[in-house]
């Protein structure tokens, strides 16, 4: 087979939500199929097929596609003939993969327009925003051989917000970068306990405000607790200084690390008031280490983590539903060593050891080789 991936991220050249394609992209390769992966190149930024990833990319044998745009009165105004190359390429599937529900209208419209069977692989939907052209996209999504979703919560979602099917669906998983097999040893136990937050620093997604605003409250404050935020992202100063804004001493911003499984050898248990998500890596990578997760019920968070059992799910993405939860956390911490293990058990039962080859597999038409289940998504 003839494939191609078209990833529609924009900003950074590389993120959580590549993982899936990329790795899906080397298997395939390997299987003998010819795979061409295109990308966005912003204006006035290295080539993103400078960057790591992408070499690695193209050092498997995955063929590279930069397209490159223009700002002008509209957005992304595409500077080469819009598919040429595509048509040229011949693919028999061709996958867009989108960072958000919306992110990939353009692209399915020429896909179709050119008759070229295509499906799409969306990692979060944000069920606040519906766009004025929503239709259009409606249509299109219709003719998608099949939408992967990582959360089932997405897929009832994006239903209900198109009035839409696809001609099939299914909930996929996404890669992690820890080990699968065994838990991590529990940290050493010196009286603190330490919860570490491991999210991008965008605003409007991952909660950081409801964080600080519940360790503002004064009973977190005497207690010996501290928090720590790995990651970077559009807005670490903001949330930097509403930390001093609030005198928060016990709150600690450690920068972007690249071994994920270092941070929970020192670790107690994740927390993760985010207020959009898909299925967040950092929760399963956490799980998978052994460590409780604090989150909120958005997306596929209560799929996968079991309140009381594995980790605790506040209500809604609220400081009082937060502080809530976040007290009954704190009250069963001695039983946390325990409920590690039963999160690290409940990953490896949900997520194959590896989601790439798995997707790979479903992509080039074979049986998967793991078994997903999938929730009615509602009435007919």
């Amino acid at each position: 087979m003839r494939i191609t991936f078209i990833t529609t991220m924009e900003g950074p050249p590389w993120g959580g939500s590549e993982e899936l394609w990329s790795q899906a992209a080397v298997h395939l390769v390997k299987a003998g199929h010819s795979v061409l992966a295109a990308m966005r190149q912003p204006r006035r930024e290295p080539p993103r097929t400078e960057h790591p990833k992408f070499k690695a990319l193209k050092a498997a044998g995955v063929q590279l596609h930069l397209i490159h745009q223009r700002q002008k009165l509209v957005r992304q105004i595409f500077r080469d003939p819009p598919i040429q190359w595509l048509l040229d390429f011949k693919p028999d599937l061709t996958i867009i993969s989108m960072g958000w529900l919306f992110n990939g209208a353009e692209w399915m419209q020429a896909l179709r327009a050119a008759g070229i069977p295509y499906a799409i692989l969306v990692q979060a939907v944000n069920e606040t925003y519906r766009p004025k052209d929503w239709q259009a996209f409606a249509n299109s999504y219709q003719h998608a051989q099949c939408a992967y979703f990582v959360a089932e919560d997405n897929l009832r979602a994006a239903t209900r917000l198109l009035m839409a099917r696809p001609q099939a669906a299914l909930v996929v998983r996404n890669p992690f970068q820890v080990p699968y097999k065994q838990p991590l040893p529990w940290p050493n136990e010196d009286g603190t306990t330490r919860l570490a937050m491991v999210a991008r620093i965008d605003f409007p997604v991952k909660g950081h405000d409801l964080l600080l605003e519940t360790l503002a409250l004064p009973k977190w404050r005497v207690r010996k607790i501290e928090v720590s935020f790995f990651g970077t992202g559009p807005d670490l100063a903001y949330f930097q200084q509403m930390a001093t804004f609030w005198n928060l001493s016990q709150v600690h911003f450690r920068g972007q690390v690249s071994d994920i499984a270092d941070i929970w050898r020192t670790h107690h248990a994740l927390v993760l008031p985010s207020r959009v998500e898909g299925t967040p890596l950092a929760m399963v990578e956490a799980m998978l280490c052994g460590r409780p997760v604090i989150v909120t019920n958005v997306a596929g968070n209560a799929e996968i983590a079991e309140d009381g059992l594995s980790g605790f799910v506040a209500a809604a993405p609220k400081t009082e539903y937060l502080d809530e939860t976040m007290e009954r956390a704190w009250a069963r911490r001695s039983e946390w060593p325990a409920m590690g293990i039963r999160a690290a058990e409940r990953a490896r039962q949900l997520f194959p050891e590896d989601p790439g080859a798995v997707f790979a597999d479903t992509l080039a038409g074979l049986m998967p080789r793991w078994p997903l289940k999938q929730k009615d998504d509602g009435p007919e």
